[in-house]
């Protein structure tokens, strides 16, 4: 068991996903959010299985973990977390919550989801647990939000810039053999380039 961190985290930020890869415009909500909020720290926080797996598809866990470190090397305020890869199994909003709240006792969690994710969320394990547990912040654009039959209390709505990126673009771009250089972290280029991804 993780031993509690130091009393003055006070405010962190939870980033969860597939990144399946990620992306620039994965780091630029969360630097953007990071100012917003003046979190301390913002873990990012690959999932294992998703609770909604649309695809067969998916790169290995440990591919991932690795691009999702090569990507935030180089952000002081960034941090990755395997807690879900390490736990194996369908990955679970709630319990990564849980974990965090064990890991930083004092700490006011900031859990970020996507504007598309929310009209989903009443789907998500203990959804209103979730709520109670931890500040839920949904970024891109409030005005596209969908109409949700949920506590507006419990949600805070932050803008960030509409990054016209997506992971899905990316691997078709790379199975079609386009350029995508542009839209990664050079690290993490470097590194699909050398294991043969989504080709």
């Amino acid at each position: 068991m993780n031993k509690p961190d130091s009393d003055n985290w006070h405010k962190i930020g939870l980033f969860g996903g597939t990144f399946d890869p990620i992306h620039h415009g994965h780091l630029i909500v969360a630097e953007w959010l990071q100012h917003e909020l003046q979190l301390k720290k913002v873990f990012f926080i690959p999932n294992y299985i998703h609770p909604f797996r649309k695809r067969s598809d998916i790169v290995q866990p440990e591919h991932r973990l690795k691009m999702t470190r090569l990507a935030i090397r180089n952000f002081d305020d960034f941090e990755v977390s395997d807690f879900e890869i390490r736990k194996g199994g369908v990955s679970y909003t709630i319990d990564t919550i849980e974990h965090f709240k064990e890991r930083f006792p004092n700490a006011r969690i900031y859990y970020f989801i996507g504007v598309d994710n929310l009209s989903e969320f009443h789907k998500w394990r203990r959804y209103r647990d979730i709520l109670n547990e931890a500040q839920l912040v949904v970024y891109n654009r409030p005005e596209n939000a969908p109409t949700v039959d949920l506590p507006r209390d419990k949600i805070m709505f932050l803008k960030t810039p509409l990054i016209e990126i997506s992971s899905t673009m990316i691997r078709e771009r790379l199975k079609q053999n386009k350029p995508v250089k542009s839209l990664l972290p050079a690290p993490v280029y470097d590194y699909i380039c050398e294991h043969g991804l989504y080709r």
